[in-house]
C-alpha cells in the first residue's frame, strides 16, 4: 500500500465527515440534542456508578481484619 493512497483516503474520509457534520448541523434542534445527550450521559454515569464497590474497597483498606473470622 502506497503512502500517497493512504493520505488520499484519509483526506476523503475527513472531508466526508466534515460534509456530514455540516449537513447534520443544519437539521432542526441539532445542538439541543447534542447538549441534552451530553448532560444525560453525565447524569446517568453519576447515578449508575458503582459506589458500593469503592466503599467496600475503602472499608477493607481501613478496617483490616475487623469483623472477619480468624
Amino acid at each position: 500500500m502506497e503512502l500517497k493512497l493512504s493520505k488520499e483516503s484519509l483526506k476523503k474520509i475527513l472531508n466526508d465527515f466534515i460534509v456530514f457534520f455540516k449537513e447534520a448541523g443544519s437539521l432542526p434542534n441539532f445542538w439541543l440534542y447534542i447538549i441534552l445527550s451530553i448532560v444525560l450521559f453525565i447524569i446517568f454515569f453519576i447515578t449508575t456508578f458503582p459506589y458500593d464497590v469503592l466503599l467496600r474497597n475503602k472499608l477493607n483498606e481501613t478496617g483490616g481484619n475487623f469483623g472477619k473470622s480468624f
